[in-house]
């Protein structure tokens, strides 16, 4: 994986999350079912060092978002990342294992903003949750 494709999915995933926000906010839908278990159990896979298990719920967790928001088209198309964005999280967690607490409260605080039906701060929360890391970008081959 390349330090450009690492932007180009960080940029796919904002454009589709970001509008699931809006939409979902806009219509007080609150957070998906689930959403607050699955981070759960995320958080327990990362005390553990599980980084595949972690990712891949990771992934479900912001698919659940997407498919939430009620577009199956958006929903299709964000999960046909499913792969790169599993391998990027992976891949994120080996390198910067220090994030992980980071992380674990960026969703916490993006749960929040669903639940207060509040676009802005969720909006403000996944662009700082997708903000390109300098130590990270580095590792990556270009």
């Amino acid at each position: 994986m390349t330090s450009r494709e690492l932007r180009e999915i960080y940029q796919a995933r904002f454009v589709i999350e970001s509008d699931a926000i809006q939409k979902i906010c806009r219509r007080h839908k609150g957070a998906p079912p689930g959403m607050a278990q699955l981070l759960d159990d995320m958080e327990e896979a990362g005390r553990q060092g599980q980084w595949r298990s972690f990712a891949q719920m990771d992934q479900a967790l912001h698919l659940s978002l997407v498919r939430h928001q009620g577009n199956s088209v958006l929903a299709e198309m964000y999960e046909s990342l499913g792969p790169r964005h599993t391998r990027l999280a992976v891949r994120t967690l080996v390198e910067a294992t220090w994030r992980l607490d980071l992380i674990e409260k960026e969703h916490r605080s993006l749960i929040a903003a669903l639940e207060n039906h509040d676009p802005e701060e969720g909006i403000a929360v996944l662009r700082r949750h997708l903000q390109e890391i300098p130590e990270i970008i580095e590792t990556f081959n270009d």
